[in-house]
């Protein structure tokens, strides 16, 4: 004789992770089954707490991180990005990145299109400008990211200016 409840009783419990008699008297399988869901439902919500909080804390590390970081799919386009990217390119999630690098195409020399050819890390110095004029000259580390399959979703791109360090260390050397 087939008993579906307690089969559901049975699934309930080990989501819930919740012990629970494994002989339940037929006139109490809707009780048992309750409280195996009922215990199901308050570990997936704890579960879930603790996965909005881990976000939370990593979402929090990644905005604050220091020089300009972003995130930028296979088609170019920045689907996330720290504070100081945001605030220093004025440029929106959801934009393709050639505008920060005032490319007129993505590819060429550009570090991105790089690692997602090579699907390896790049680090390399860029000289660029920044949006009010200034001249600059970054470290740029970008490294791929891949999905849960395995296939190259995106990749990271961290951008930091050095200019200031490589004129005291040309004046250091040279004195000029």
């Amino acid at each position: 004789m087939c008993r579906p409840l307690e089969a559901l009783t049975h699934t309930a419990t080990e989501l819930g992770s919740a012990p629970l008699p494994t002989e339940i008297p037929k006139e109490l399988e809707l009780d048992a089954l309750t409280m195996a869901l009922v215990r199901s439902g308050e570990v997936f919500s704890r579960r879930m707490q603790n996965a909005t909080e881990r976000r939370s804390y990593f979402e929090s590390l990644f905005k604050g991180m220091p020089g300009y970081v972003s995130v930028v799919d296979t088609s170019f386009t920045i689907v996330h990005a720290n504070n100081a990217f945001m605030e220093t390119f004025a440029i929106a999630e959801g934009r393709s990145c050639r505008h920060v690098c005032t490319r007129e195409f993505p590819g060429g020399n550009c570090p991105v299109a790089k690692v997602f050819i090579s699907k390896e890390p790049v680090v390399v110095t860029e000289e660029g400008i920044y949006p009010d004029g200034t001249a600059a000259l970054w470290l740029v580390s970008v490294s791929p990211v891949f999905d849960s399959m395995g296939q190259l979703a995106a990749a990271i791109e961290s951008r930091l200016d050095i200019s200031e360090v490589v004129k005291a260390d040309v004046t250091r050397l040279y004195g000029t």
